[in-house]
């Protein structure tokens, strides 16, 4: 009934635990996209409230408030290159599943998994969670797999990872440029 790699591996649950990977990556592209429009909004009032500032007060009572807005756009930048790097791991993973390369979507997972967890460093409580969660799905993946004696080469792996890597920081910079 159930399709196993030599060792056992049940590869229904395999295939579910990735699934579930991916519906947790898209609910954190979702909350990191409408972050985004936050963040984006919240600036764009602030940078209206310290023209006003700017003309009724001076220079030196608005510089507070742009010191705010820069931190702002720092923010905005940082979660454009999160959302970058959930969009191509979205993306890559679900072509991984497609055509049954199960173990190396999970390797990559976890590796761009880890990448993920070191980008998420405003601690945003409720990304926290989700990338918490992520990663302990990719640890379970991965030592499934390694229980299985299947791994595929490390170095193919690594190069796909760097790649979307390199991806993310691109679509982040270009978003940024707008």
């Amino acid at each position: 009934m159930f399709r196993k790699i030599s060792k056992g591996i049940d590869m229904r649950r395999f295939k579910a635990r990735l699934m579930l990977m991916l519906a947790l990556l898209k609910e954190l592209k979702i909350r990191t996209d409408n972050n985004i429009d936050m963040v984006r909004h919240s600036r764009e009032r602030l940078l209206i409230r310290v023209k006003v500032i700017e003309e009724r007060l001076g220079r030196k009572y608005a510089a507070r408030f742009l010191r705010e807005a820069k931190s702002y756009e720092a923010l905005e930048i940082h979660l454009s290159y999160v959302s970058a790097l959930l969009e191509r791991l979205i993306l890559r993973l679900e072509t991984l599943t497609i055509t049954n390369s199960l173990v190396e979507a999970a390797i990559l997972a976890s590796k761009l998994i880890q990448e993920l967890k070191k980008s998420v460093v405003y601690g945003l409580p409720q990304f926290s969670v989700i990338v918490d969660e992520l990663e302990k799905i990719s640890r379970d993946l991965v030592e499934a797999s390694k229980n299985s004696g299947y791994t595929p080469r490390s170095d193919v792996v690594s190069e796909e990872a760097r790649r979307i890597l390199e991806e993310a920081k691109v679509v982040a910079s270009s978003r940024e440029h707008r």
